[in-house]
Order: C-alpha cells, then structure tokens, then sequence
C-alpha cells in the first residue's frame, strides 16, 4: 500500500485501539489491581455489563432467558478526552478530539495495555481492532455527493433527488492483509445556518490473531491495520 500523508486538522471524532485475550481469569477482582493503578489518571469507573442468552426454567417449562453478565470496567477522564475499557476478555483505549496522531495515541494504548497484561497476564491475543470515527462537514449547498465520496448511494433518476436522512454499511475483507474492514457513512442533521453538512465517516478494521501478548507482536498487527485504515479513508 502507499506511504500516507499525515494532516494538520484531521476529522478525527474518536479513535480508539482495542485488543481481545484469552482470560486466564474469569473473576472481575482480576481487574481491581488494574484499577488501582490507573485510578490517579482516571478517577471515573463504571461497571460494564452485557446481555447473555441462557436456559431457565420453570414450571418444568425451559424458557429462552437473558441474563446480565459483567465484564469489565470502563475509566473515564473528562479533562484529557481518554477512555480505557478493561475487560476479562480484552482491552481498549479510545482518545476523543482533539486527535494529535497514530504515534502518540499507539504508544498510549501500550502503555495502560502493559499495566493491563501486568494484572491480568492473558494467555493470548485473539484480536485486534483499530475504529477511527471521523465527522465530515460538507459545504453546502452541493450538487453531488458523489463530489466528495466514491462511494455512495445512487438514486435512480425517475425519483426526486433530495434526501433528508441517510445510512450505509459496507464490509470488505482484506485477504492479503487478513483483516476485515466495516465502512459506515451516515449524515446528520445541518448546522444551524445551513452552511455545512455534517457526516460521520466510521472506519472500523480488525483482524482475528492468535499471538503471544508481546508489544513487537501488536505492533506489527497495528500497523498493518493502520495501512488498511489510511488506504479507505483515502480512496473512498
């Protein structure tokens, strides 16, 4: 793939890192060491859950039931924009605007991801991902929008040619690379004088890993998804 150019004020809303593991814990107070060692830097702590489906019965009846699981904890920084997601089955790292660049927010990530390791020593990476979410603004008024993205939605010319809402959802496998790639391109509603259009450009990359938890290891796969990241945000 090309070398990438770096700009000045990316579009950047969020970009966020993400690992997952085989647990060698399967209890959250694997996380409280975690917590204890970045509670200066993020004070802010709320319990994550999520839905599981399992069998409950009564009545001798078997019935379909959801049940909550927890899974980890999320820390919250409200001055420096950082989220950390410490999970038993993986990690991640987000940064909100303003974004600074790959380099800065990577070595960020493997810093709390070494304290992470440290508490918990997963046995194996299984994933990696790396999302960046970019808000758009598109001049307006414009006559196309094909003028601003290769890709989009093309409506057939019998019908009127205003839209007021729109959302779309491309996956691309990568076999080269061995990842895959989740595109999303959604508008949102005008600013307030209807000078500039507002739209979400999501690109979410991951690649399914089964490597030892090393930095060289995750490095590597970052910077593969990194090339595949840059090559759509600047092809489509």
């Amino acid at each position: 793939m090309r070398r990438h150019e770096t700009f000045p004020n990316a579009p950047i809303e969020e970009a966020l890192f993400d690992i997952g593991v085989l647990p060698a814990r399967e209890d959250l107070l694997a996380l409280d060491d975690f917590s204890r060692r970045v509670v200066i830097e993020f004070p802010e702590r709320r319990l994550r859950q999520k839905l599981v489906e399992g069998a409950a019965a009564k009545a001798d009846i078997k019935t379909e039931a959801h049940i909550v699981k927890d899974v980890g904890y999320s820390y919250h920084h409200s001055v420096t924009n950082k989220i950390l997601q410490a999970r038993l089955d993986g990690f991640s790292f987000s940064t909100l605007r303003p974004y600074k660049d790959w380099d800065t927010t990577l070595a960020d990530f493997l810093k709390y991801f070494d304290l992470y390791f440290d508490s918990l020593r997963p046995k194996t990476v299984s994933r990696v991902g790396v999302r960046y979410i970019n808000r758009i603004f598109l001049p307006l008024p414009m006559s196309s929008f094909e003028d601003y993205f290769e890709l989009w939605i093309k409506i057939p010319d019998t019908l009127p040619q205003s839209i007021i809402d729109l959302f779309s959802r491309v996956v691309i496998p990568f076999p080269e690379q061995g990842c895959i790639s989740v595109v999303t391109c959604a508008i949102e509603k005008p600013d307030s004088d209807r000078r500039a259009l507002p739209c979400i450009f999501d690109i979410d990359c991951y690649k399914n890993v089964g490597c030892d938890p090393t930095k060289d290891n995750i490095m590597k796969e970052m910077n593969i998804l990194r090339n595949v990241k840059n090559e759509i945000f600047l092809t489509f």
